[in-house]
């Protein structure tokens, strides 16, 4: 039955995930049964419900789970989930192995990369210089309109003020006004 979704909540804060959930029905929304890390995210920083994707099976569902899980964490989003999602080591079937693999179809890696995605899946570990490139990609220049300081990556200035990368980004992005009372831009 195609009742199953999978949702990711996101902090009003940051505007970015923190959970990532399978369920139905009321799930997403739901307070009851939650760790305690989840609940002290949300005391202190309210959320709200992103869904990623609805009407699917529940094997399915586990499947989309565990791969954005997966993907949030190769790019070092910290996460209060308690598992690596997907039902814990839930088997998938060949039809859902073949739905995923529907998705991948069409997308060109070079060999280089083919190689790099296997040593992930295989170790679940980002190799170093993967880890760079996704840092690199990440880091933007960002200028501070009350102090007329420029800082080459967000991570800096994140040090220089002693505050989460994550708060100075959502301000560069709108999502949040400003930061201690300071107004960032990206550059």
């Amino acid at each position: 039955m195609n009742k199953y979704y999978v949702y990711e909540h996101l902090s009003l804060k940051t505007n970015l995930p923190f959970y990532v959930g399978k369920g139905c029905g009321k799930r997403a929304r739901s307070l009851c049964s939650r760790n305690d890390k989840w609940k002290t995210i949300v005391s202190e920083e309210g959320f709200k419900v992103k869904f990623l994707i609805k009407n699917i099976d529940n094997e399915f569902a586990y499947f989309i789970e565990k791969e954005r899980i997966d993907q949030l964490k190769r790019l070092n989003i910290l996460l209060c989930n308690s598992t690596n999602g997907g039902g814990s080591e839930y088997q998938y079937t060949q039809d859902v192995k073949d739905k995923m693999s529907k998705i991948q179809m069409g997308k060109k890696h070079t060999e280089e990369t083919k190689q790099k995605l296997s040593n992930i899946n295989k170790n679940k570990l980002i190799p170093n210089d993967v880890k760079e490139k996704i840092s690199k990609t990440l880091s933007k220049k960002v200028f501070c309109e009350e102090t007329n300081e420029y800082f080459d990556r967000v991570i800096d200035a994140a040090k220089y003020y002693n505050v989460s990368r994550y708060s100075i980004s959502a301000v560069c992005n709108g999502t949040k006004k400003t930061l201690n009372k300071l107004h960032w831009k990206y550059i």
